[in-house]
């Protein structure tokens, strides 16, 4: 019994009861994080560095939210013009029989075409916020650029 108790005291540093991921901030370097459930992809998972071959903003919403949906209309023109250039993706809490319920019935669904990436916990834990829409700025170095709302993204 007190070689067990003396284990388990000496070995307590090393057990992990769940880690806690860090928040990253502006110029801070994203993971190369495995996104398993994404939409409007060529497959059902990527990972980070698939989508940052161009700079990636990052868009944290709900499709219930009337001010997001407005953005994304503004997002669809944005990426049009800056072919090449720029990516926008969606991250959203919701479950995936949700988010294509929303793509095929909405207006503003049927047009989206860029990735949505579905019930991601550690994109949220990284990027905490109370408010959406809430953006990532994610450069082609896999860098945070900057973290803003959507009225920051124009032209």
């Amino acid at each position: 019994m007190k070689l067990i108790y003396c284990l388990t005291i000496f070995l307590w540093p090393f057990v992990s009861i769940g880690q806690k991921i860090k928040p990253l901030t502006v110029g801070d370097t994203v993971p190369d994080i495995v996104f398993n459930q994404i939409l409007n992809y060529p497959s059902s998972s990527a990972k980070l560095h698939n989508l940052t071959d161009k700079i990636l903003i990052l868009d944290f919403m709900h499709t219930a939210c009337s001010s997001c949906l407005e953005n994304i209309e503004r997002y669809i023109l944005l990426e049009k013009s800056f072919k090449g250039n720029i990516r926008f993706a969606i991250v959203t809490a919701q479950k995936t029989i949700e988010v294509e319920s929303f793509l095929q019935k909405s207006r503003i669904g049927k047009k989206i075409d860029f990735p949505i990436i579905i019930q991601d916990n550690t994109l949220l834990a990284l990027f905490p916020h109370y408010y959406i829409s809430h953006l990532v700025w994610i450069g082609k170095d896999g860098v945070v650029k900057a973290i803003t709302d959507g009225e920051y993204v124009t032209s």
